[in-house]
């Protein structure tokens, strides 16, 4: 449906109105899915949560020259990490062949890319998970 607006008079008094409660929670914010539970935000340790595999938010974060990302698996398992820039651009993948389950670190370097936010994704044997990084 088309709404025109030639005749109405808009210099009549304006109306505003303000919000005056600004307080959230992280539960706000944070989708509960019926399969997956995520908890995370941009910078933080939370544990991302696939199934029964738990991902560590990369730490440190920021960083300069690598980061950290602590896996704990419950079988053996491939594991591709993808890394995007903010626009959606592959900027990076590395394949994990085979690691063991239990305890595994990912060290990821950036290997030259610019500062600035990057979206990762883990895809661990078909289930995947997302989060953000920040380069210095």
């Amino acid at each position: 449906a088309f709404v025109s607006f030639e005749n109405e008079d808009f210099t009549g008094p304006v109306q505003y109105k303000y919000i005056t409660d600004f307080s959230f929670n992280e539960s706000d914010f944070t989708p509960e899915l019926k399969e997956y539970t995520f908890c995370g935000n941009l910078v933080g340790t939370e544990e991302k949560l696939i199934s029964n595999i738990s991902i560590s938010q990369n730490s440190p974060n920021p960083f300069h020259n690598q980061t950290t990302f602590n896996i704990n698996l419950t079988n053996n398992s491939d594991v591709i990490m993808e890394v995007y820039s903010v626009d959606g651009k592959l900027v990076t993948s590395n394949n994990y062949d085979n690691l063991p389950s239990g305890k595994n670190q990912i060290i990821f370097k950036t290997n030259g890319l610019k500062s600035g936010i990057y979206l990762y994704t883990f895809d661990i044997n078909g289930e995947k998970t997302s989060g953000k990084m920040i380069i210095k």
